[in-house]
């Protein structure tokens, strides 16, 4: 599994999260930006 895969397999997950247990929205929100940053950082220096 490579790593950007990885990243939005943990944004979904954040985001089941988020639907269902709505108290730990914080860390979810900080987990799944961390992830979406990763995946963009990744992505870009994939494409040089």
């Amino acid at each position: 599994m490579t790593m950007r895969l990885f990243c939005v397999i943990g944004i979904a997950v954040c985001a089941i999260v988020t639907l269902l247990a709505p108290p730990y929205l914080g860390v979810v929100e900080i987990l799944g930006f961390s992830f979406l940053g990763l995946a963009s950082v990744l992505t870009l220096l994939g494409q040089a």
